[in-house]
């Protein structure tokens, strides 16, 4: 019968004992180093920071973008049926109050456990803001500029 893991008496932390390959623990260690910890502590930092699952992501980013996205529809639907009650702020101020609250309520949106597959510098993104803006443009009665 295996004996129970006790912890360290002088760090308070529980022993556990890991297989790696010899490319996965050479990656420890470097990272270890260039973030200047032990490999413990990055492991550590590891399970406790960087836990966030795709389950968690959703829901947490359902509900925070959720309550904004409502909260905003209902200042649209208060400013055309009843404009009397609208907000005398300013809408920038409004949407910072509504992310504070939505951050009190559910915390703050969590960052994305998901790897970016477009660069920010992706040609296709700008065609289509230009495509979009032409749209409107047109929409609006105005004749859309050239763009490359």
């Amino acid at each position: 019968m295996p004996r129970p893991v006790r912890p360290s008496r002088k760090l308070h932390k529980h022993r556990v004992h890991l297989r790696l390959s010899p490319e996965g623990a050479e990656f420890l260690r470097m990272e270890a180093a260039r973030a200047g910890c032990t490999t413990s502590d990055l492991v550590d930092h590891m399970i406790l920071e960087l836990r966030t699952t795709e389950h968690n992501y959703f829901t947490q980013s359902a509900a925070y973008f959720g309550f904004v996205a409502c909260s905003l529809s209902l200042l649209t639907a208060t400013k055309l049926l009843e404009p009397d009650k609208l907000p005398v702020a300013d809408l920038a101020t409004i949407k910072d109050d509504i992310t504070k609250a939505a951050g009190k309520l559910f915390g703050n949106p969590p960052a994305s456990p998901f790897r970016t597959y477009v660069p920010p510098t992706d040609d296709r993104l700008w065609q289509l803001y230009y495509a979009f803006t032409a749209h409107w443009l047109r929409r609006e009665g105005d004749p859309p500029p050239y763009y490359e």
